[in-house]
Parts: structure tokens; sequence; C-alpha cells
């Protein structure tokens, strides 16, 4: 328990590969202690290191299949990676499993945005934010997927009347 604290304040601090290695001590002082590798993977995550994570996330999820941020990590680890129908399976999984958890509506909403599904993201993000009216993230996150929604659809428009004009008789 320790080296779990001690892990989570260097991760709070940001010293990824410190968090790293105190979340690889406790891991090996008690492998079956799955918050811990739940911890070495999310770390691992934030470090950049999504490759490192997977192994660790199938593992976790396997052994306990009802931990909705298990899941939720093992999407952004597969989205990171390109896996973008995985990822986007595994942040359904989450979301099924805590509804009314914010924080995985905001996390699926994340993925669906990198996969290009802005109208699916600034659903989750709408519902992260019926969930935590006050949370800034949220809030932010609802904001920018909007604003790309609306991009989107200008580029749209644009195109379509480029169509529209090459059609057009010339005479």
């Amino acid at each position: 328990a320790a080296l779990a604290q001690r892990a989570a304040v260097l991760e709070a601090r940001g010293a990824w590969a410190e968090a790293i290695g105190a979340w690889s001590s406790a891991v090996a002082r008690d492998p079956s202690f799955l918050p811990a590798q739940l911890g070495l993977a999310q770390a691992q995550i934030r470090a950049g290191r999504p490759a490192d994570a997977l192994p660790i996330l199938e593992h976790v999820t396997a052994r306990a299949p009802g931990v909705a941020g298990a899941w939720l990590a093992l999407g952004v680890a597969q989205s990171m990676l390109e896996r973008h129908g995985s990822a986007i399976a595994s942040a359904e999984r989450a979301v099924s499993i805590a509804p009314d958890v914010a924080a995985a509506h905001l996390g699926h909403g994340d993925i669906l945005y990198r996969t290009g599904n802005y109208a699916g993201a600034g659903r989750a993000y709408q519902r992260a934010v019926a969930l935590a009216p006050g949370n800034a993230a949220a809030l932010n996150k609802l904001a920018t997927g909007t604003a790309r929604l609306v991009e989107v659809a200008r580029a749209l428009a644009a195109a379509l009347v480029g169509i529209a004009h090459y059609y057009e008789p010339h005479g």
C-alpha cells in the first residue's frame, strides 16, 4: 500500500518514470494486487508507452471484468496504438459497467473523438456534463467537440457548394 501511495504521488507530479518504477515494485511485491497492475498500466499510458500497458490491461480486464477503469485504460491504450475498433469496444464496455460515472463517458468521448466520430464524442461529452455539470474537463471537451462538429459541417457545406458549382450548366 505504501508503494502504491508513493506511485500515486509521483504520478500527480508528472514523474512518470519514477511512478512506473514504484508501481512495478508494488506489482513485484504482490503480483495478485490488481490495483497496482492497473496503476502501472495507467502510468505507462501517461508516459506514452501504451504497448507496455496493453498486456497488463488485458490481464486485469480478464481477471476483474467488472472494473470500468481497467476497460477504459485498455481502450485508451488500444486507441494510442491505432486499434480503434477495439478501443471503442473497450470504452463502451467501461460505460456499460459505470453508466453514471462522468469519467467513463469522458474517456469514451476522447476515444470516439480520436477516431473522427465527432458526433459520437459530442454525445459522450454531453452525458458526462449531465452527470457532472461542474466538471471543467467535461465542459471544455463538450465545447471543443461542438466546435469541431461546426468546422466539419462548414467544410462539408463548402464542398457541396463546390460540387454544385462544378455541375452547373456552363453556357
